[in-house]
């Protein structure tokens, strides 16, 4: 439970300074979409449009950050058979099929909302909408490898289109489609294939980005990010494969990049990542070289 307890802590965090050092109007819609989002979510949607029109950052945020929780169904699995979580229903004379009809009840507004969104107008909804939905349809249909395979050619071809994997979270949503569609033999090769166009992306702009210089913060998160990303991609790559030598290298790789004093001073740009990938804190790949 520790991690669920601290992954919801620190979202509450993130709205908290988003609400202390924004204008009252973008907090309003920001925190009117966590207010709203369990139980309606046509006023979901009408705070999240209204707070993309006026901040682009803060609606990335809580997209990728927050609502895309609504998703990590394992997650809410484990919640449900946590003793501690057990204990603290009993007490509130909660049942635990009264807190899986609640669960049932903000899983389905969350599918409404997200199938209104990836309709939406605004541009900047629609696109970063886009990969929540195309992973939540790959686990829908993780057990059937037509419709799996589809989804992963069409998000082959929504990486091609452009070369910002940090841009609406392209690499973390591609790398557990891919996950997904390892787990079949027959779209091993498109799941090769896609890991392989994110890790060489990932590759390219660690190569090319010098981080000699003082870094601004925003510079600091960046590289935090993508030195985060090419780690976890290099620890998935090891799990993947069954030669020992290449198993070693892509250890090697994931704990030379695996966060260093910088990155940590900048831990939030990785973190979500790190839970949507792993399920679990992993700061480090490090011990396992």
């Amino acid at each position: 439970m520790k991690k669920l307890t601290l992954l919801s802590f620190l979202v509450c965090i993130t709205y908290g300074v988003f609400a202390q050092n924004s204008p009252s109007q973008y907090a309003n819609y920001f925190n009117g979409f966590q207010r709203t989002k369990k139980t309606n979510p046509d006023s979901a949607i009408y705070f999240l449009t209204n707070l993309a029109m006026l901040e682009s950052n803060a609606t990335d945020d809580l997209l990728h950050n927050s609502f895309a929780q609504s998703f990590m169904l394992g997650s809410r699995e484990e919640l449900l058979k946590d003793p501690e979580f057990l204990a603290h229903l009993k007490k509130s004379n909660i049942t635990l099929d009264s807190a899986r009809r609640k669960f049932a009840e903000q899983q389905s507004n969350a599918y409404i909302i997200l199938d209104k969104t990836k309709k939406s107008v605004n541009k900047q909804i629609k696109e970063n909408i886009y990969p929540i939905w195309k992973w939540v349809e790959a686990m829908k249909n993780k057990d059937n490898a037509i419709e799996l395979q589809k989804i992963g050619n069409e998000y082959l071809s929504y990486l091609n289109e452009d070369s910002d994997f940090y841009n609406q979270r392209k690499a973390r949503y591609g790398l557990m489609i891919s996950g997904i569609m390892n787990k079949s033999d027959q779209l091993k090769p498109l799941a090769v294939k896609l890991q392989d166009l994110i890790y060489d992306n990932l590759n390219q702009y660690i190569s090319t980005h010098s981080t000699q210089n003082e870094l601004s913060r925003e510079e600091k998160m960046d590289r935090a990010w993508y030195r985060y990303m090419f780690a976890a991609i290099n620890f998935i790559s090891a799990a993947n494969t069954v030669n020992k030598a290449d198993q070693i290298k892509f250890l090697k790789l994931a704990s030379e990049f695996s966060p260093d004093a910088i990155d940590n001073t900048v831990k939030s740009a990785y973190f979500y990542d790190m839970f949507f990938l792993f399920d679990k804190e992993k700061y480090s790949f490090e011990e396992d070289y």
